[in-house]
């Protein structure tokens, strides 16, 4: 059967458009693998809470104590020295009295006791005063980086009136959007948003009023735009969990990326990176890593086994040679995609067999630790 030329076209067309449908699926699962984790955290985090409130302020049984004897002394009415002792029991009161030394006794031993107190207080301050000065001298030793930090100021926030609809999801998402209303930044402001996505916004730079976001922003998606680099002010947003850089032209990274010590979900799928960028390897609490669709040549699995909270891994269709064996090292890693490379081994029918059987040839494979 021959096909002619106008329907080799279609067909070519057809698989053209099944591919990017296929990655397009893919960028969809993984977002939903990245939803059902962050899910899951937080169910966690509410039952460790509960738990620990139940705990601090469930019914307590209180224990019985016992009250102190108050002494009270009168001058008239028979003995001028005698006394009556209070229990804190309304039946119970004896009437005692006390020698007139003994009673003196008693003041020395008080204006002692007195003094002795006045003396440790004294101490007590002189040496609070010795540590505050003490600290004082260990701050001014702290890196420029904490000294800037803590200089920096927080952004003022505008007086206008928050929308209802933003407050609440705390989100704005201004996707295929040209131009940004400057409305929306106060409102982003106002409202504290937590997350921003800014996808198909046809993006040559991350607008500057991103970082004024900095006290709560913990979402930013940045997807499908023209980004070729990444500012240093990246590193001001403290707060991210979750940074999306997908489809842009982004070759590198800039050191600062490596300060979003809370950072768990990076996605720098679709750009030119021909190396890991070294800066990922300072983010000790990543948990989603995806370098798909770049130009990666070479990744040395051992750069990566420090990063003990990495549990999904995608490297596929970039120009790896080989596959280094070491990746099965990450310790806590459970999804790991490398298929469409060069490498042969391991070979396409233990690739589609899933991360498992992936995971499982390159632990097999890697030396024993």
């Amino acid at each position: 059967m021959t096909l002619s030329v106008s329907g080799l076209s279609q067909r070519v067309a057809e698989n053209q458009r099944l591919f990017e449908e296929n990655m397009r699926l893919k960028d969809v699962v993984l977002e939903l693998e990245y939803r059902l984790r962050e899910n899951t955290q937080r169910t966690t985090d509410l039952s460790a809470l509960r738990n620990a409130l139940e705990k601090k302020f469930g019914p307590v049984e209180l224990p019985q104590i016992n009250p102190i004897p108050i002494s009270i002394y009168c001058n008239g009415g028979g003995n001028a020295n005698s006394s009556v002792t209070t229990s804190g029991d309304k039946d119970s009161k004896t009437a005692t009295s006390k020698p007139k030394g003994e009673e003196s006794g008693t003041s020395e031993k008080k204006d002692t006791a007195e003094n002795k107190d006045s003396t440790e207080k004294k101490d007590t301050k002189e040496n609070e005063k010795e540590q505050s000065t003490s600290a004082e001298g260990d701050d001014s030793k702290k890196p420029e980086e904490d000294q800037e930090e803590e200089d920096e100021e927080k952004p003022k926030i505008p007086d206008v009136r928050p929308d209802p609809l933003i407050k609440n999801t705390k989100t704005i998402d201004m996707n295929r959007q040209i131009e940004i209303p400057s409305s929306m930044w106060d409102q982003g402001l106002v409202c504290g948003i937590t997350r921003l996505s800014l996808q198909h916004c046809q993006l040559s730079a991350i607008p500057e009023q991103v970082f004024t976001l900095r006290c709560t922003l913990k979402e930013l998606e940045l997807g499908q735009n023209k980004l070729k680099q990444v500012p240093v002010d990246i590193g001001r947003l403290k707060k991210l969990t979750k940074l999306t850089l997908n489809h842009n032209q982004i070759s590198s990274l800039p050191k600062e990326i490596g300060k979003l010590a809370n950072l768990e979900d990076l996605n720098l799928s679709h750009n030119q990176f021909a190396e890991l960028p070294e800066p990922v390897l300072q983010l000790k609490g990543l948990c989603s890593l995806i370098l798909a669709n770049n130009q990666i040549s070479k990744l040395e699995g051992m750069k990566l086994v420090p990063l003990k909270a990495l549990t999904l891994l995608s490297i596929e269709n970039n120009n790896l040679s080989k596959l280094s064996v070491e990746l099965g090292l990450i310790p806590n890693l459970k999804t790991i995609m490398v298929s469409g490379n060069s490498f042969r081994i391991p070979n396409t029918a233990l690739i589609s067999k899933g991360s498992a059987a992936v995971l499982e040839y390159l632990r097999n494979k890697c030396p024993q630790q």
